[in-house]
């Protein structure tokens, strides 16, 4: 008989035993603090400076959601656009799919010569970075609707606006759920790459001017609040994806 362990219950257990060994390798001396300082230590330096933490956390809130809907947005209305048009989609997806693999990187110095070094350039930096795995995922989910959907919405008379929110948009949704995820997810690496290249705020700068002050506790009290932030976004479009995966 096979004994069936619930996949939630495995993945709690994993997580205590990897902060276990986090709490355990620079208490046993088997890592230098200065490289990895303990759990307890880390968390400890996150609640006695809680109250910069929380300036810089309700900064980079700010600027990441800006740059959420800014990628997603703009990456799903083109999307919806590239994939319903049949002249375009050939042209502009094969450009896009390169333009992707380009490191988006090298384009924050132009970035910031443009808008400053203010919070403008980490929220388009931040939008754009996540506009492409959206404006991707969502053309390709459209393309992937059955021809019938479409047929059957332009011979009952419906506008290019209603047949795309009607049909396409609903076809398409998990798809672009999944965009959306993904696009949100590098948005959000965006900011905070921003911010830890030329900002005076924000989580990024908090890990970064801790890093030079080698402070090493805050650095990663920072760092486990940015992916904190990550999770709760992650799991909440995972949410969203699964509830509209239930009612299809």
């Amino acid at each position: 008989m096979v004994l069936k362990v619930p996949a939630r219950f495995v993945q709690i257990l994993l997580v205590i035993i990897l902060a276990s060994i986090w709490e355990l390798l620079p208490r046993a001396g088997l890592v230098p603090p200065i490289f990895l300082p303990s759990l307890s230590a880390t968390l400890i330096a996150g609640y006695t400076d809680f109250a910069e933490l929380s300036g810089h956390l309700t900064t980079t809130l700010g600027e990441v959601a800006l740059a959420l809907s800014i990628s997603c947005l703009t990456g799903v209305v083109a999307g919806l656009l590239v994939g319903i048009s049949v002249t375009a989609r050939p042209i502009i997806l094969p450009m896009a799919s390169s333009a992707y693999a380009i490191p988006i990187v090298i384009l924050y110095p132009i970035i910031t010569a443009w808008l400053g070094v203010g919070a403008e350039s980490k929220i388009i930096f931040g939008g754009f970075y996540g506009f492409f795995p959206a404006f991707l995922s969502v053309a390709a989910g459209v393309h992937s609707i059955p021809s019938a959907y479409v047929l059957t919405g332009r011979s009952l008379g419906a506008s290019r606006l209603s047949l795309a929110w009607y049909v396409l948009v609903p076809a398409a949704l998990p798809t672009i759920l999944g965009g959306i995820r993904l696009g949100g997810a590098l948005a959000i690496v965006g900011v905070i790459v921003g911010e830890m290249l030329t900002s005076s705020s924000g989580l990024g700068y908090y890990i970064s001017y801790n890093r030079t002050m080698m402070d090493t506790p805050k650095v990663y009290s920072g760092i486990i609040l940015v992916i904190l932030l990550t999770l709760v976004f992650d799991s909440f479009i995972g949410f969203l994806q699964w509830l509209t995966e239930r009612r299809r």
